[in-house]
């Protein structure tokens, strides 16, 4: 090899030394996640309450809140339980077929009108569940069926402004049915 290639070599090796070392010099301590709050500055003082650090993936103890009894709005009616939710009140009724292990359910009021959620799993074909509940809309019916998908509208015999849909999931039809009803005054 050519002494001036050689030298060439040498001068790019110490380079790299050079610039990886300093590179190490500039390293920074890692940031904690958590900060840990420090002692008061007296040094007579010690601890005698240390806060107890969590991971902050942790989910919460949902068993520490309580609902308060004396609720400030009382004309407010309570949502039910997921067992509890009236299909009926909305004009419609349990799907025949629906998976009980994997239902959802809610009612949430919203000043002069309620709205419903149902969700569940079936192992009927969209188009099946798309004929149960056609058969429940009773004016301004939609409907539209695809192989993997049935989507119904419309208002049902109690006034509800209501949406179905149901899609193929591998093995089973997710359902998911809204619908918004007007309270009657």
């Amino acid at each position: 090899m050519p002494r001036s290639l050689h030298k060439l070599k040498m001068r790019y090796i110490l380079l790299a030394l050079l610039i990886s070392s300093s590179l190490a010099a500039c390293k920074k301590d890692p940031v904690p996640l958590v900060e840990i709050p420090k002692p008061p500055s007296d040094s007579n003082s010690t601890p005698t309450e240390v806060p107890t650090l969590t991971d902050p993936r942790t989910p919460p103890d949902l068993n520490q809140f309580k609902p308060n009894k004396q609720s400030p709005d009382l004309n407010k009616p309570p949502v039910p339980p997921s067992g509890l939710v009236s299909l009926a009140e909305f004009g419609f009724k349990e799907y025949p077929r629906a998976l009980k292990d994997n239902q959802e359910r809610s009612v949430e009021p919203k000043g002069d009108e309620k709205s419903l959620s149902v969700s569940f799993f079936t192992k009927d074909s969209p188009s099946k569940v798309a004929d149960f509940y056609s058969k429940l809309i009773k004016s301004n019916k939609s409907k539209s069926v695809t192989k993997d998908t049935a989507v119904v509208g419309g208002i049902t015999d109690k006034g509800a402004n209501a949406f179905i849909v149901a899609s193929k999931s591998k093995d089973k039809t997710q359902v998911t049915v809204t619908a918004t009803l007007k309270k009657q005054l």
